[in-house]
């Protein structure tokens, strides 16, 4: 009986094999290559959530912390106005002391900051920055606050 298949012999033996070295190799780097690039992806995405999730701690924390002074804010600042008023002789701004419109930039900021953090909780703007979050999460429009308790 003959041989039904023909294996190469010679060269064409050699070639055959190299080629099937370079394809496992190829198969080994294309796999590690996959690994990398997952990692460094899945490192990118950490760096991402944390830069994210930093930048709404610290705003709504400072927001908060203004809310919280709302009051004393009014009063010392509202001070505070009064003497740069008389200081800057009977002028609210100077060309070089614009602490007045600061001052009640600050308590405006104090007064709407519990509206701000309620906003930034429903909406998440740095992770949707970011692209942590999907952007088509469904915004709430009625709130109902009995569902909590029942």
């Amino acid at each position: 009986m003959s041989n039904v298949i023909n294996f190469p012999n010679g060269k064409e033996r050699i070639t055959f094999k190299r080629n099937i070295a370079n394809t496992k190799r190829y198969n080994i780097f294309k796999s590690i290559l996959q690994l990398v690039s997952k990692a460094i992806y899945g490192i990118l995405f950490t760096i991402r959530l944390t830069i994210a999730t930093t930048l709404h701690y610290s705003f709504c924390v400072s927001l908060s912390i203004l809310n919280s002074m709302n009051v004393f804010l009014f009063f010392f600042l509202g001070l505070c106005c009064i003497i740069n008023y008389f200081h800057l002789d009977r002028h609210f701004i100077s060309p070089t002391n614009y602490a007045t419109p600061v001052f009640v930039g600050f308590w405006i900021l104090s007064c709407a900051a519990q509206h701000i953090v309620i906003l930034i909780q429903e909406h998440m703007p740095f992770h949707r920055i970011m692209k942590v979050v999907r952007n088509t999460i469904p915004i709430q429009t009625e709130h109902n606050f009995q569902s909590q308790y029942y």
